[in-house]
């Protein structure tokens, strides 16, 4: 809708259209497109701090080789008027490791901004990929669409079924814990009919526990989306959901797929996962909300598997969704007669409390400060041992 009204004149507007307009600008409003755009120009303004750096490194260094250490080690007068730059590079979390290569860490900065400037292009164009391939966001009759192609940047992804592989026990579940990739989300958003065909695709192929690292504060479709959701609950199948990185209390602003059925009430098969640090605080990107957001996850500096045959570092809910995922993998290979609805339960009532220990509000900036137990429904934070052993007690009570 935007590429047709975004330089509307409203004052030519018959009434039919400027039903339509206001119609767009509510979406736009519920799409949060103005925060989208001044995080584009965030990180193009990142971008440019790493471009002034790079040129610096190469000065100093020439073409060998360079480290984040190396990058610290130059100095600089305050007179130069690169230390802007230089601090603005200095702050971001890529460079806390000081033997991480310094091309990598330029790459990802670019890589960043180039993702966000495309997305916001995207924007402003009809010329969607989605409908020349005859996905039609607005058919929910034929959901059988779509291929095996997975060309392009699979590094989420790959990240996420990394941290699933992990979080299983080689004793338990070697044998029984398998991943299915499905690619329900391209570059830029899903629509609903994605996110509902691959819950579907997953329950019919076979899925127990489906882990769904995405989400989105603009569901035009959610009631259709709501039936994938207890499509999967009457196959009993387990979801496990990212709570987002913008530092927002879910129970205010709701994010998609809703923890929410149509009457409000929480699913019984789906657990909403948010992000920790090592020290059990909230991380500051993570969404939080006491009664919409399950427990915690540890959601900070996690190593996985990244593309070709690598491995890397990342942050966010993405990340700490799959550690639940992997736990509720392990425990349904564990205990196959357990329903999804006592695994969540499990999840929930075996965590460690962190109501011990304060946290600053996310999205504060530390100006607020609170318990990190209480920014989630249960208190805590995944405990794998205590929700196997709980698991393995209902299954088998009389096991010694």
């Amino acid at each position: 809708m935007r590429p047709r009204w975004k330089d509307a004149d409203t004052s030519r507007l018959s009434p039919a259209q400027r039903a339509e307009y206001e119609r767009y600008k509510r979406l736009e409003h519920e799409a949060h497109i103005d925060n989208y755009l001044i995080y584009e120009a965030y990180l193009g303004r990142i971008a440019r701090a790493f471009d002034v750096c790079d040129s610096l490194m190469r000065l100093c260094y020439g073409e060998r080789p360079t480290t984040v250490r190396d990058f610290f080690a130059i100095e600089v007068a305050d007179t130069t008027g690169i230390m802007q730059e230089m601090r603005i590079v200095a702050s971001r979390p890529s460079l806390q490791k000081p033997e991480a290569a310094w091309s990598k860490v330029v790459e990802q900065a670019r890589n960043e901004h180039a993702l966000a400037a495309k997305r916001i292009a995207s924007l402003d164009t009809d010329d969607d990929a989605h409908r020349r391939l005859g996905n039609d966001p607005d058919d929910f009759r034929h959901l059988r669409y779509g291929n095996n192609h997975i060309d392009g940047d699979a590094y989420h992804g790959t990240m996420v079924a990394g941290v699933i592989a992990a979080c299983t026990s080689p004793q338990i579940a070697r044998q029984r814990v398998r991943i299915m990739g499905i690619r329900a989300i391209p570059d830029g958003d899903e629509y609903d009919r994605d996110v509902a065909a691959a819950i579907r695709y997953a329950v019919d192929n076979g899925a127990r526990v489906i882990n769904m690292s995405f989400g989105k504060y603009l569901s035009p479709q959610a009631g259709e989306v709501a039936k994938a959701i207890r499509y999967a609950a009457r196959r009993d199948v387990l979801l496990v959901m990212a709570s987002g990185n913008d530092g927002r209390n879910v129970d205010s602003i709701p994010i998609y797929p809703s923890a929410v059925d149509r009457h409000g009430r929480r699913w019984k098969n789906l657990v909403v996962v948010g992000s920790t640090d090592r020290q059990g605080r909230v991380c500051d990107f993570s969404n939080y909300g006491s009664r919409n957001v399950d427990l915690f996850a540890p959601g900070d500096d996690i190593r996985s598997t990244a593309p070709d045959g690598e491995y890397d570092t990342a942050m966010g809910t993405s990340i700490s969704a799959p550690m639940v995922s992997g736990a509720a993998a392990l425990l349904r290979a564990a205990c196959p007669d357990l329903s999804a609805e006592t695994i969540r339960e499990i999840l929930l009532s075996t965590v460690s409390n962190l109501d011990d220990i304060e946290t600053p509000v996310p999205g504060t900036n530390n100006r607020q400060k609170t318990r990190s137990g209480a920014l989630c429904a249960s208190h805590g934070l995944l405990n794998v041992p205590a929700a196997l052993t709980r698991a393995l007690e209902i299954s088998n009570p009389n096991r010694q």
